[in-house]
């Protein structure tokens, strides 16, 4: 009852007071009210914090990034393939989208953090001309066009390159800016100009700023104009705004590469001998989309560039790389590359220290009948990227349970690159994925093994079918396409693609007469000329009688002495 009372005897004495004590209560209660609405408006404000300076030296900037945030590298363009014919003649070009290339020529880095703040750095130097929005290029192509016809960007004061720089933002991010620009007033001479721009949504925060030559160590800083795009899931309010002028613009600086930080080349072998590799468009843009990221080192061979965020992975990247070019001089002489692909381009590893790094790099690519985060390895087609993520804490490559995705994923690369961007199968490829997924390499020397757990699989399925029944589920797989093959019992396909694939190199040779010695050749051949995968397997399979072909490979699976004769056999001639 205590509280009762007091509250009766507060109630009594302002009515005592009079108009007095009623005002103050009411001054009180106003107080109250606003302090409620001040820390809801605060604590609903996006939280931006920042960290110590970061030297980009390659950009040659030094600047505050978002505390505790995550490096986003840059993906590499997405390549496209046209197939082209005049008259008798024909051919493939790969090409990319313009769009993307500019963006990559312009973008330095990206930082998000825990709260979902992004922190976006560019380089304002050219405008892609609008003829050229929305188109594909080929490399060289784009290059030509943003020489000659590109639209350049001047150093000059900001006056003079405000629209130019607005027409850049536009074909950054598309975002649309209001009102006018707010003169910066960094207070210090590091930077020469700086301009802050408000947004339509509000959830984003522009600044154009350039460097000052003429201050104190700063007589080689970049001229041309930079852009930070700051951006929230909510509304970054004009506090939060006047917190990152303090705290990030004034901080800008001249970073010169003296004592250089920033991604670094981990020279493979540990030699002092630094080897120089020829020029590749896919190396370059390889390195480039790290190029402002610290924590990201890069490591090279003859055919492959590897990525990473990991700090202790340089062993495990160095016996990667041998092993992936031992197995690319196997696959050359198995499988020969397309006429016309002269030299395979570089193949690109990125390798993750984290789950959520590789998820979040993974997030809007394709993946047929999966997801991400089920995966510890992945081939992208589109950018093809070898993309894999740490599941060990083991520094060696030898002794990670990673080394099978390895194999299984860069044989998907080899095919693309060998087999001039053209698809193979489902049965094919992931059955070829499959088989040298059990790849055995000693000194050197590659051998080629069942995968038990597949074999055993498959064996225990069959044994409960008839021929009939084998040959009708075979004459419907090797037709299947991704969407089926990934979505229909998948866990089957994947064992019976690698069975059937093995029989076709180790058991058909077996055959009396070897019925079956052209499957694999034909399909080729058919891939090859058409690029057509259901037309390739048509082709292949059109003189085999599936029903005697069912019989036979149900035989072999079942028959342990034949396979143990196979296994005797070479894999390859």
């Amino acid at each position: 009852m205590p509280s009762i009372g007091k509250s009766n005897c507060l109630r009594n004495n302002s009515f005592i007071r009079g108009r007095g004590g009623q005002h103050k209560m009411k001054q009180k209660f106003l107080l109250v009210a606003l302090t409620i609405l001040f820390c809801a408006t605060v604590f609903s404000a996006p939280v931006f914090r920042f960290g110590q300076n970061e030297k980009l030296d390659a950009i040659g900037l030094s600047l505050p990034v978002l505390q505790n945030s995550r490096q986003e590298p840059l993906k590499t363009p997405e390549v496209r393939v046209y197939q082209f014919s005049r008259g008798n003649e024909s051919w493939t070009e790969e090409r990319y989208s313009a769009d993307e290339l500019w963006f990559g020529s312009e973008h330095i880095g990206c930082w998000r953090d825990a709260n979902g703040n992004i922190q976006q750095l560019a380089r304002c130097t050219t405008i892609l001309p609008a003829q050229y929005l929305g188109t594909d290029v080929q490399q060289q192509v784009f290059d030509t066009i943003v020489l000659y016809a590109a639209e350049k960007i001047s150093p000059a004061s900001f006056l003079d390159v405000r629209r130019q720089l607005e027409n850049w933002l536009k074909c950054y991010s598309g975002v649309e800016l209001v009102g006018s620009p707010m003169d910066v007033k960094f207070g210090n001479q590091r930077l020469l100009e700086a301009y802050c721009f408000q947004t339509k949504s509000k959830k984003h925060c522009v600044y154009f700023f350039r460097l000052n030559k003429h201050h104190p160590g700063q007589g080689n800083a970049p001229q041309h104009w930079f852009c930070l795009l700051i951006s929230s899931d909510n509304q970054i309010s004009n506090e939060t705004n006047r917190y990152i002028q303090q705290n990030l613009i004034r901080r800008i600086a001249f970073a010169s590469s003296q004592g250089a930080s920033g991604p670094y080349s981990v020279n493979k072998n540990h030699s002092r001998i630094v080897k120089e590799y020829p020029y590749s468009p896919i190396r370059e843009r390889a390195k480039k989309s790290i190029e402002a990221l610290n924590d990201w080192w890069y490591m090279e061979s003859d055919n492959f560039i590897m990525l990473s965020n990991h700090a202790k992975a340089e062993r495990a990247a160095e016996e990667i790389l041998c092993e992936l070019e031992l197995l690319r001089s196997y696959y050359v002489k198995l499988f020969p590359p397309f006429d016309g692909v002269d030299k395979m381009d570089v193949g690109v590893v990125r390798f993750f220290a984290t789950t959520e790094e590789y998820v979040a790099y993974l997030e809007t690519e394709p993946l047929v009948g999966l997801s991400a985060r089920q995966t510890a390895g992945i081939f992208t087609s589109g950018r093809v990227e070898l993309v894999i993520r740490n599941i060990t804490d083991r520094e060696s490559y030898k002794h990670s349970i990673i080394s099978p995705i390895i194999r299984h994923e860069g044989l998907h690369q080899y095919f693309y690159l060998a087999f001039g961007y053209k698809t193979t199968s489902p049965w094919f490829n992931e059955g070829h994925a499959c088989t040298f997924e059990n790849t055995k390499l000693d000194r050197g020397k590659i051998s080629i093994v069942e995968n038990k757990e597949h074999f055993e699989y498959v064996q225990g399925v069959i044994k409960e079918m008839s021929t009939v029944e084998l040959e009708a589920y075979l004459s419907q797989f090797l037709l299947m396409d991704y969407r089926d093959f990934y979505s229909m019992n998948h866990k089957f396909n994947y064992a019976l693609a690698h069975c059937l694939v093995y029989y076709l190199h180790r058991g058909a040779p077996l055959e009396r007469n070897q019925p079956y010695k052209d499957i694999l050749p034909r399909y080729i051949e058919e891939l090859a000329r058409s690029g057509d995968m259901v037309g390739a397997t048509q082709y292949a399979f059109a003189e085999v009688d599936m029903k005697s072909f069912a019989r036979r490979f149900s035989e072999f699976m079942k028959n342990s002495r034949l396979r143990q004769e196979a296994l005797r056999r070479p894999f390859a001639k």
